[in-house]
């Protein structure tokens, strides 16, 4: 991958490797799963020796949060098309004819269905299910001879300005997910692509609130609480 900048009169050019790990490993066996986390620890190891190397107040890596609300109902429809167990617990099909109250009455036993199975098998051991505060654990380092890597984190609602500065050029937010389960052409089900946040009743967004509580800490202590949901209590 090669990126260029404009400096004044003159260019820039920044050469860059760029890793690629599966991002739906969580649908694979455990042993595959351990795997695929291996590799990505090995990575992180390797660029935080890069870092103290060559400069130790560089920031090669950085990360988007999300509001966890927002979060979980996509990454429902996302585990739910790769993971049959998953979809066969929970999803609840439908036909085209049902009315629009009855259609939510679906979605809400589907959400809900998703946060007791979640409760009952610890996230699904799933990279998009489980709170994104678990993920700076690859960044620790020890009290040794191993430091923590710095990460710079940005909000997802801040993405278009994100790849716009990556990029250079200006990138169409829409193009950003080119298949997006909440579009019927991609997702697993009609029903599932119209899960929203709106389908939570009162009770199931405090059961979520639990569920993400270290995200909604994380957020809080990064000052980034106030583009979050304000319903947890």
């Amino acid at each position: 991958m090669e990126f260029r900048y404009q400096m004044t009169n003159s260019s820039v050019t920044i050469q860059s490797d760029t890793h690629h790990y599966k991002h739906s490993y969580g649908g694979g066996s455990v042993r595959k799963k351990t795997m695929w986390d291996k590799q990505r620890i090995d990575h992180i190891h390797d660029l935080r020796a890069g870092l103290y190397q060559y400069n130790q107040t560089a920031f090669p890596i950085f990360t988007v949060l999300r509001d966890p609300l927002d979060r979980f109902v996509s990454a429902v429809q996302q585990v739910m098309h790769y993971n049959a167990e998953f979809r066969s617990k929970c999803l609840r099909e439908a036909s085209n004819s049902l009315d629009e109250v009855m259609a939510a009455g679906l979605r809400r036993q589907i959400i809900q269905c998703a946060m007791d199975d979640m409760e009952e098998t610890r996230y699904r051991r799933d990279v998009h299910l489980q709170p994104m505060a678990a993920h700076f654990r690859l960044l620790d380092g020890n009290d040794d001879d191993v430091k923590d890597t710095p990460v710079s984190i940005f909000h997802m609602n801040d993405i278009g300005i994100i790849l716009d500065e990556i990029t250079g050029t200006t990138v169409q937010t829409t193009l950003i997910h080119a298949r997006d389960r909440s579009d019927e052409n991609y997702a697993t089900s009609p029903l599932l692509a119209k899960l929203s946040v709106d389908d939570f009743s009162e009770d199931m967004i405090q059961q979520l609130c639990k569920l993400y509580h270290v995200d909604y800490s994380l957020l809080k202590w990064l000052l980034m609480d106030n583009a979050t949901d304000k319903r947890c209590k």
